[in-house]
């Protein structure tokens, strides 16, 4: 419901939604916000309707960055398991 009426509003306010890419990577969420700052800045979009069309763009990076923060923590985990695996005794690795 929420993506629909950010869509009617999109539509009445000068900005057509067909010109903003799906949230797929940084650079579109990037996108999104220039050319909701362009569309603010030459009175195409009220206000409201920009903060409106940025809360998706807010929740696809909180999203994105806890994505990426789990990404990280399995990969820290599995290079603790390689690294245990390497003393095989269970004794300290020494490192350098």
């Amino acid at each position: 419901r929420g993506a629909e009426a950010t869509a009617r509003k999109l539509r009445g306010s000068g900005l057509d939604p067909n010109d903003l890419p799906s949230l797929q990577t940084h650079e579109d969420a990037n996108t999104w916000l220039e050319r909701k700052g362009r569309a603010v800045a030459t009175r195409k979009v009220p206000h409201n309707g920009a903060r409106a069309a940025i809360q998706p763009v807010e929740a696809w990076l909180w999203a994105e960055g806890e994505r990426v923060t789990m990404s990280m923590i399995d990969e820290l985990r599995a290079e603790v398991e390689r690294l245990k695996g390497k003393t095989g005794n269970g004794a300290p690795l020494r490192l350098g």
